[in-house]
């Protein structure tokens, strides 16, 4: 009789969790690496975006210091790695922001001169940090795909031959 006054107790103290839903207990590792001209990017949102016959979840990752995204899905607040089989359509999003040294606090109080080398500055480094196409951000026009099998799926998407520089 003790066992079952206990047993609650200790479920709660365990931290059990309800079982995973059916979507996310088979799932496929999937890597991915996104490059420039076969430079890593950090920093890039990859996410795979499926029709609307795999249900309401999302299976993204941001990429690390050598370009690489371990992709995750999510449902129903629990993510765990790995994306169900299917074809996805890749999207890459990445946010190009200033440098602090090219956002001065009171440009005004710039010389021409130093307006010019800011804005030289500034066009040199928006140059550089080109590279992502609104095409890349959109479902409808990105020119990455991938297809999931049961395997683990490792890919590299280079998005220099898509980019005008």
């Amino acid at each position: 009789m003790r066992i079952l006054f206990l047993l609650p107790l200790l479920l709660l103290v365990c931290g059990c969790e309800p079982p995973l839903s059916e979507e996310l207990k088979v799932l496929t590792p999937v890597t991915i690496t996104v490059a420039d001209s076969g430079n890593p990017i950090e920093g890039v949102l990859v996410v795979l975006e499926c029709s609307a016959e795999h249900g309401a979840w999302g299976a993204n990752a941001l990429t690390d210091a050598n370009g690489v995204a371990i992709i995750q899905t999510s449902l129903g607040g629990k993510s765990r790695s790995g994306v169900k089989p299917g074809s996805y359509k890749v999207v890459l999003k990445k946010d190009v922001k200033l440098p602090p040294e090219l956002l001065p606090e009171e440009p005004s109080s710039l010389s021409l001169k130093e307006r010019k080398i800011l804005e030289e500055k500034t066009k040199k480094f928006l140059a550089e940090n080109k590279g992502f196409s609104p095409i890349f951000g959109d479902a409808k026009t990105t020119p990455f795909d991938i297809d999931v099998g049961a395997q683990p799926c490792v890919q590299t998407f280079d998005i220099a031959k898509y980019t005008d520089r």
